[in-house]
């Protein structure tokens, strides 16, 4: 998954923000890298993140962790962006779905935020489902015996009449 996320500033003077990335639900197997294009801050990134070293400007967030831009400084009306890339390196399920939040926050009331998810490809493996063995045709093209319904005995007495006075002849 590959997404460029905008943070602005809508205020008409400078305006100072945190950036919240809630990676929490993510399972450890998703790897979450951060790009930022040059952005300012009241302190340096690289002291704010606190993250693992990092190569060309690209962070790898700790699994299943929160990551805090903290004193992001806007200029009147101005944005800062993020580009963000996960990747599987496990074996998760195939269709299974994982959420996180992506939060801005100042001292001011302007807030923002957005909850993503990522979906892992494939169909999702959902239960197995019941046939009875007079529908089951897997069962039919393997053994080539055709097995008769049969009148089911958990079903309440009543039914027959009902079944009688709807024309249906009972048994």
């Amino acid at each position: 998954m590959r997404e460029y996320i905008e943070f602005y500033n809508p205020y008409a003077e400078p305006a100072e923000f945190d950036l919240l990335f809630d990676f929490r639900l993510l399972p450890a197997a998703l790897e979450v890298q951060l790009q930022f294009p040059e952005i300012k801050t009241v302190e340096p990134l690289e002291d704010i993140i606190q993250l693992p070293p990092f190569v060309h400007l690209v962070y790898t967030a700790r699994p299943s962790s929160r990551v805090m831009v903290q004193r992001l400084m806007l200029a009147p009306f101005g944005k800062a962006a993020a580009f963000l890339s996960i990747t599987n390196t496990g074996t998760l399920p195939a269709g299974s779905r994982y959420t996180f939040m992506v939060r801005q926050s100042g001292t001011r009331p302007a807030a923002g935020g957005s909850t993503y998810v990522v979906r892992i490809g494939g169909a999702a493996q959902g239960p197995k489902l019941f046939i009875a063995p007079s529908h089951d045709y897997q069962l039919y093209r393997n053994t080539g015996k055709i097995i008769p319904d049969v009148e089911p005995l958990s079903l309440p007495p009543w039914i027959k009449y009902y079944a009688g006075r709807a024309g249906r002849p009972t048994r």
